[in-house]
């Protein structure tokens, strides 16, 4: 705001004067010039007042300064204003360039300035439907030189951003004159509310910026303001925590408070605090609802079960309800408020990140070995197993064929269901049988259309494929899937029946042309629909084991894909982290089956374009599989507990097809390859003896022949773990043409 010079032309009035002394008598003309001599004084008061007050860069304002300015030495005030917009003003937000104008006035007319009254300039941006004024704050730097800031005042995000400065002015004084006034240069700063430093903020260069939560990118991508940041069991209640990280819609602003800097220069040192503080949403009640609904519904539809009021963040405690016809153990909960009577979403959906914390069980894992083998059925009840030497055995199981029979009655959440008793005795000797031999259980979960098929998705029925999508988007299939999942993770818990370690939900699930079937445009929104299933089993799996682990699946397909049929993997797991995280971060795990490319060729060392070293190869094998780990080790990909998330390698073999040679030898470098990378859990070899499908397809993948004959991979990976595994390696060595395979490995 520029001085403005006032001047005032009184020559007529002067003759006027002049004329009217004359005729005056002596006495009255006495009179008169006293009268005049104390108009004028106050006049040439009255004016200096005003002069002072609007136009003089150092005027004193009449109340004191706020307190918070009092707490600085004298010395070190520079500058506060608080600009207040009346709560009947905020119907001008919406009209920009009214709300600027109004703001603007306000701010003129309240600036308080701690003995100074200096040029000062308002800046707007706008953010969604209501418009943010930018703050201005003066810095004394060297040289009489001072710095003007605009910045502008937002809602903290989740790196707790609470302004952006833009740009800068330089004032030049001299004395109590104004020199210059600079254009504004940009610079790009934030206020920050920095950890450890009670929550202070301070300005912060933006290079200097680090991000403290991993999950903020793909939390915010639903462009929703309010984050449920928590959604945990305590105890036998569920605690949900929110906060604001964005521009709420249609804000309702009362009050914007610009802090408060001092020993500060934009262009090397930042100030030593600052403070800020924000508006709420518009509602009609003042309230948070928080809806809990179950993954088949939409929108605002579900159970209200808490509220809170509105603020910069709300926590909401309700029961858990577990194995209840209320039961929030499967729900997915969404923050609203109500505007024209009905609510409205203000959060993206959450759920539960902690069924462990419920679970009457936790089973002591099998953790024995990473030796691990898909076993033949014919040969379960033989010593062939214990002959191996494996530590790990996995299983599949058809989910449709076990809820089509009868026999054994489960009440879950209030409704009754029948599982198929000839089945499930089968599995209870069978998996009894594993553990005898001392080998940790994998079960694999497959979604047949043999049987029922209400766990079938919709946009499923009626492929062609192996198994399908899981369904989650019709109440009936939601809630079987919680219910044979809880079953099954109760029932083989160690309680009697045998005890199951890992579940892996669905096989290949990239592959899903063939392996999980739905009709699918893109890997989005394929992958949420899978995600949602996912979580179901998870849920129901750690509710009722706290120790079990839960996997997803890929094959060996990585940053391509043979065809349209397929997505790559490393995309998928991209969108499944995702969706987990915006949903609730929780300890998934990952299977894989590193084959090589093409599947007939047995020798894994071999050099290739389609199986590098690099994040982008093509594909996954054994020669590469620290690509896959490494790729998990990246910050967004841990677990809740910062942990890396492990691989297990459930699918891996090599046909003897070319010579038991190059199998024998190639199953050695995968063994080696395995026990060298801390994050891999086990390899599962497929298979213990040769499947008739896959020998008409040119794969001898068995370390037994179709008659039960050994092979030489049999014996290489009988003892690759025991006294003679160097004479092993030495032996495999020589068919690969190296001194030391261990030297083509790479570890992690």
């Amino acid at each position: 705001m520029e001085q403005e010079q006032i001047t005032s032309n009184i020559t007529e009035e002067k003759a006027e004067a002049k004329a009217e002394e004359k005729a005056a008598p002596a006495g009255r003309r006495a009179l008169v010039t006293v009268l005049t001599g104390v108009f004028v004084v106050l006049f040439l008061m009255g004016l200096g007042a005003l002069y002072v007050t609007f136009f003089t860069p150092y005027g004193q304002p009449e109340e004191p300064a706020p307190a918070i300015i009092d707490s600085i030495p004298d010395d070190e005030q520079l500058f506060y204003d608080a600009a207040k917009v009346e709560e009947d003003q905020a119907g001008l937000i919406g009209d920009q360039e009214a709300f600027e104008q109004q703001l603007l006035a306000d701010v003129e007319a309240e600036m308080i300035l701690s003995g100074k009254t200096l040029p000062f300039e308002i800046t707007f941006e706008p953010a969604r439907t209501c418009y943010a004024a930018s703050a201005v704050s003066l810095y004394e730097g060297p040289d009489e030189e001072d710095y003007e800031i605009s910045g502008s005042v937002r809602w903290a995000d989740p790196v707790t951003v609470l302004g952006h400065v833009t740009s800068y002015r330089r004032v030049v004084l001299e004395g109590d004159e104004i020199l210059d006034v600079a254009e504004p240069e940009e610079i790009d700063w934030y206020l920050v509310s920095l950890p450890g430093t009670d929550n202070q903020p301070a300005f912060t260069p933006a290079g200097t910026l680090t991000e403290t939560d991993p999950y903020a990118a793909a939390r915010s991508e639903d462009g929703l303001p309010v984050d449920i940041c928590s959604c945990r069991i305590s105890s036998d209640n569920v605690q949900v925590v929110a906060r604001v990280t964005g521009d709420l819609p249609e804000l309702k602003t009362e009050t914007l408070n610009y802090a408060l800097f001092k020993d500060a220069d934009p262009t090397g040192r930042a100030p030593a605090g600052a403070g800020s503080s924000f508006s709420f949403v518009d509602s009609e009640d003042g309230l948070f609802h928080l809806i809990a609904q179950g993954t088949y519904v939409s929108g605002t539809a579900g159970a209200e079960v808490a509220t809170a009021p509105i603020g910069t963040g709300a926590s909401f405690t309700f029961p858990l309800n577990k194995n209840s016809a209320s039961s929030n153990l499967m729900k997915r909960f969404i923050v609203c408020v109500m505007r024209g009577g009905e609510l409205v979403p203000v959060s993206s959906a959450h759920y539960i990140t902690n069924p462990e914390a419920c679970a009457a069980l936790a089973a002591p894992r099998q953790d024995h070995g990473k030796k691990g083998i898909l076993p033949a059925s014919g040969l379960v009840y033989s010593s062939d197993l214990l002959s191996l030497g494996v530590q790990q055995v996995s299983y599949n199981l058809n989910l449709g064929e076990l809820c089509a029979g009868g026999g054994i009655g489960y009440t879950y959440n209030g409704r009754s269901y029948s599982f198929n008793s000839s089945m499930i005795s089968g599995y209870d000797r069978l998996i009894s049988r594993f553990n005898s031999m001392g080998l940790q259980v994998t079960m694999i979960l497959l979604n047949n259309k043999y049987g029922d098929q209400t766990l079938i998705h919709p946009s499923a029925r009626g492929g062609s494929a192996h198994y399908y999508m899981l369904n989650c988007d019709e109440e009936a299939g939601a809630e079987k899937l919680a219910a044979v999942m809880s079953f099954l993770a109760n029932r083989y818990s160690g309680i009697g029946h045998g005890q199951i370690d890992n579940w892996i939900i669905g096989n290949e699930i990239n592959a899903y042309s063939d392996w999980n079937y739905m009709s699918a445009s893109d890997v989005k929104s394929y992958t949420e629909e899978y995600a949602e299933g996912f979580r179901i089993c998870y849920n129901a799996i750690r509710s009722e084991n706290a120790n079990a682990r839960v996997y997803t699946c890929i094959d060996q397909q990585w940053s391509s894909a043979i065809s349209s049929r397929y997505f790559p993997g490393k995309s998928f797991i991209g969108a499944f982290q995702t969706s987990m995280v915006n949903g609730g971060n929780i300890a998934w795990h990952l299977a894989a089956h590193p084959y090589n490319y093409p599947l007939t060729d047995p020798s894994v060392w071999v050099e290739s374009g389609q199986v590098t070293h690099s994040s982008d190869s093509p594909y996954l094998s054994m020669r590469n599989v620290e690509v896959l780990t490494d790729w998990l080790c990246q910050s967004h990909y841990l677990t809740p507990q910062q942990e890396v998330r492990s691989v297990l390698l459930s699918e891996v073999g090599y046909t003897s097809s070319r010579g038991e040679g190059l199998q024998a030898a190639s199953v050695v470098y995968a063994y080696l390859q395995t026990a060298g990378n801390q994050h891999v859990d086990g390899l599962i070899l497929s298979r213990e003896q040769d499947h008739g499908t896959e020998l008409a397809q040119g794969l001898a993948l068995g370390l037994l022949g179709p008659g039960g004959g050994k092979k030489l991979a049999y014996t290489f990976y009988q003892g690759i773990d025991g006294a003679g595994a160097q004479t092993i390696i030495d032996q495999a060595s020589a068919v690969i043409g190296v001194q030391d395979l261990r030297t083509l490995l790479t570890p992690r």
